[in-house]
């Protein structure tokens, strides 16, 4: 995942998350998901998510944004940008923890 600064105020903080398929195969079905702490607000993906699941992690309020992709050929990627807003709780020094995975029904590599 690569991203500009969050910058407090600011609606324009760009994230791309990019999904490769490094294996031989054609999943029929890929699955993204992108745990982001609540504080933060996402906008305007190039691809819309399938659903949005709130959860708690150690105090800390999230929403699990999910894509669903499919038939990501052998070798090659999709890049899913969008941007996000951090709430007025955010400030300067904190740290945030944004963490993402993509599984498949697939058995070669991702």
């Amino acid at each position: 995942m690569g991203g500009t600064a969050i910058r407090k105020g600011f609606t324009n903080n760009n994230f791309t998350v990019i999904v490769n398929n490094n294996g031989r195969r054609t999943p029929a079905l890929t699955t993204v998901q992108l745990a982001v702490p609540a504080s933060l607000t996402l906008t305007t993906p190039s691809i819309n998510w399938q659903s949005v699941q709130p959860f708690t992690e150690n105090n800390i309020s999230y929403n699990q944004y999910q894509w669903l992709l499919p038939s990501l050929g052998p070798f090659s990627s999709t890049v899913i940008s969008f941007q996000q807003t951090p709430g007025a709780s955010v400030a300067i020094g904190d740290t945030i923890r944004i963490s993402g995975a993509a599984t498949t029904d697939e058995s070669d590599c991702m």
